[in-house]
């Protein structure tokens, strides 16, 4: 989370308000892309993650469709249906032709052919209708060229070999309801719609949508491509895809599963294929459950990453606090993939390209497989609730933020973070109706971070937040907090590699009530103005080594007694302090920190495993004798339970480049304290903790 360090003459100033004040360290954000403050819950959304009984992926894969949905074969005794023009010639019974209308009004299977400038329905009350297009272009510029009025459902065979398009017009004449508003898409149902097959389908959707049901609409098979001014594929109740190569091009969402009434709907399940999105809105987008478990997924919004607006800094009262360029009322979804209850992918390769959030969800949201590959102009992988990292291969090429969600869990697989803010975000609290409340988050998630001095809990706290890692292999770049916790933070497992800020008003980890280290690997570099350090509390040794600005590339080595390297890393950006916990640390132990020289094992995301390493000079040693162990120069860092810096008074050094002005030092110890303000306990005194200084009987509020 990101913080500011404002002019020290400001601190001051704050000093005689103090007594108004909690000490903090955090941002509050308008937009979506804070979980603090109604993170990406856009507006009109209904159906929410706690809804009685409402769907969830345990229930939807793996995905199971009927026989009839992969039948693409015939029969001989098929009716045949041959286009011309505004009439058709059929082989028997169950069709009604009329000029520029052609009805199928029996249950069957009818082969259709030939060219139509006119509509192609269905109404066959309760029936089964399977079309086979073999050859098809139907067209017309007042209505939908094709329309399911009435049936049970349909299934829609592309003939191998055959090619086949739609078209409508721009402007609708023609309409099936009294309000004026069915049908709105190329192809229209009134029914659940499968398509499958092996030949191709053109839509061009001119009025509206491309492909719309107001049931469930499942891909199959065969060659689609859409293209739509408005949504691309759209399902009321689902859509499921498992086959064939979807290609959409929308103005609106690309897919789109609607119903937002009944929780047991809305949803969308893609099990295979190979589905590219190009999308001015959501990619793809489900009313309730969007679930993924293999297929080839490309993906991009509101013409992607590079089209986010910039994120600005508004520096109010003593802190600073982010917000995007529009309010959440005025800002059309652009996200990439989007659930309104739970987002769940177990397979498949994703690449997605978003305005907005890549991966969203108001509810849940589980990476429990598959590749993903995600860049985006806000969050990588957002979710209102809880945010967990099972399995798969999770990279993030750029975001705001990396992972945010009120409780974050990463339990195995890759994540790979790429972050101009916070690599890792927990933050934000829980409403009632189970979703992310800006009023309450807000109440909890604004943290005063310009007095770093403070320590004792350095902001206020969000007591819904956690951030715990228990496995999988973590690394981080951040150009702001690298992992960052408006709670705590445990460690008990996993490897995490962190590259933390190289400005001091950030830390490569922050925590607002302590990070605890039981277990794994982990290793994080940065600035050192901001540097917290786990708490005492930790099952699991730590070292914190300050050192002095290293250059980007700089080899930190750490060596036991033993000549064995415990530690061999090469962070790609400047750095100035590191804190290291690894289970090969022993207490008694003497261990040897090295800057500089080069190391011949493999070497991933900078850290190097195996062969050996040779030159540098050597920066300092430590003997492991309590939990946590402190090194070289400003190692201590801050520890929000701790008062400031181990081993030194006053609590805080300045913003890289930045000076203190003259007798304006946080530390009292021999120094001005501003007019005014009296250390002694006769006048005012300054907030607990705040450089080592404690007033007499007054009680922690920690």
């Amino acid at each position: 989370m990101t913080k500011r360090w404002i002019g020290y003459m400001a601190f001051f100033t704050a000093l005689a308000l103090w007594g108004g004040l909690l000490g903090g360290c955090s941002r509050t954000e308008s937009g979506e892309s804070s979980a603090a403050v109604s993170s990406g819950t856009d507006a009109g959304d209904t159906v929410r993650a706690e809804a009685l009984g409402a769907v969830h992926a345990s229930a939807l894969l793996p995905l199971e469709l009927e026989p009839e949905d992969l039948e693409d074969s015939w029969e001989d005794t098929a009716v045949e249906i041959a286009l011309s023009g505004d009439t058709a010639s059929v082989s028997g019974s169950g069709v009604t032709v009329e000029t520029g209308r052609v009805t199928i009004t029996q249950p069957g299977t009818y082969v259709i052919s030939g060219t139509l400038e006119g509509v192609l329905a269905v109404s066959a009350p309760d029936a089964r209708v399977h079309l086979v297009f073999n050859g098809v272009t139907l067209s017309n510029d007042a209505a939908a060229p094709v329309q399911v009025t009435d049936a049970k459902k349909v299934v829609l065979t592309l003939a191998e070999g055959s090619s086949n398009t739609v078209t409508d017009g721009k402007t609708y004449t023609a309409f099936t309801d009294p309000e004026g508003t069915e049908p709105d898409a190329a192809v229209f149902a009134k029914s659940d719609l499968t398509i499958n097959g092996k030949g191709s389908l053109q839509v061009t959707g001119q009025y509206e949508n491309g492909i719309r049901s107001k049931d469930t609409l499942c891909i199959a098979g065969g060659d689609l491509q859409v293209t739509a001014v408005n949504h691309g594929l759209k399902g009321k109740d689902a859509v499921l895809i498992a086959g064939g190569t979807v290609q959409v091009n929308a103005g609106g969402d690309g897919i789109q599963a609607s119903n937002d009434q009944d929780s047991h709907k809305g949803y969308v399940v893609i099990a295979d294929g190979t589905i590219t999105v190009e999308a001015a809105q959501d990619g793809i987008q489900a009313e309730t459950c969007l679930a993924v478990s293999g297929g080839t997924l490309s993906v991009t919004a509101g013409g992607g990453s590079a089209s986010a607006a910039p994120h600005q800094e508004a520096m109010t009262g003593f802190g600073r606090q982010e917000q995007n360029t529009a309010s959440v009322e005025d800002t059309v979804s652009t996200k990439g993939l989007k659930a309104g209850t739970e987002l769940y992918i177990s397979g498949g390769t994703i690449t997605v390209d978003a305005q907005d959030d890549g991966l969203h969800s108001n509810g849940e949201m589980t990476i429990a497989g598959g590749s993903l590959n995600v860049s985006a102009g806000d969050d990588g992988a957002h979710a209102d609730r809880t945010l967990t990292v099972e399995d798969g291969e999770l990279r993030i090429a750029d975001s705001y933020e990396g992972l945010e969600a009120v409780e974050l869990y990463i339990r195995g697989g890759m994540v790979h973070i790429s972050a101009s803010d916070d690599g890792l975000n927990a933050a934000g609290s829980l409403s009632a109706d189970g979703t992310d409340s800006s009023t309450e988050a807000s109440a909890t998630g604004f943290v005063q971070t310009a007095f770093g001095g403070f320590g004792g809990g350095m902001g206020m706290t969000d007591t819904d937040a956690k951030l715990e890692i228990s496995g999988g292999y973590v690394y981080i770049n951040a150009g702001g907090d690298g992992i960052d916790s408006n709670n705590g933070f445990t460690m008990s497992g996993g490897t995490v590699l962190v590259c933390g800020p190289t400005d001091s008003g950030n830390g490569a980890l922050d925590s607002e009530t302590g990070i605890v280290v039981n277990g794994g690997f982990l290793l994080a570099v940065g600035s050192s103005g901001m540097a917290e350090i786990p708490e005492a509390s930790s099952g699991q040794y730590v070292a914190a080594i300050g050192v002095d600005a290293q250059q980007a590339g700089t080899l930190l080595t750490i060596t036991g007694q033993d000549g064995k390297v415990l530690c061999a890393f090469a962070p790609e950006k400047q750095y100035q302090h590191v804190v290291c916990s690894t289970p090969e640390f022993q207490e008694g132990n003497t261990y040897t920190v090295t800057l500089g020289g080069s190391c011949s094992g493999t070497e991933t995301d900078g850290l190097y495993t195996g062969g050996s390493c040779t030159g540098g000079t050597e920066l300092t040693s430590f003997t492991i004798s309590d939990r946590i162990t402190t090194a070289g120069s400003s190692a201590g860092g801050m520890n929000p339970q701790g008062g400031g810096r181990p081993g030194r008074q006053d609590g805080m050094t300045p913003p890289d480049g930045q000076e203190m002005p003259q007798g304006t030092r946080p530390a009292f110890e021999g120094q001005t304290p501003p007019d005014g303000f009296d250390p002694s306990g006769d006048g005012q005194k300054p907030p607990r903790g705040f450089g080592g200084f404690s007033p007499e009987g007054e009680t922690s509020d920690t």
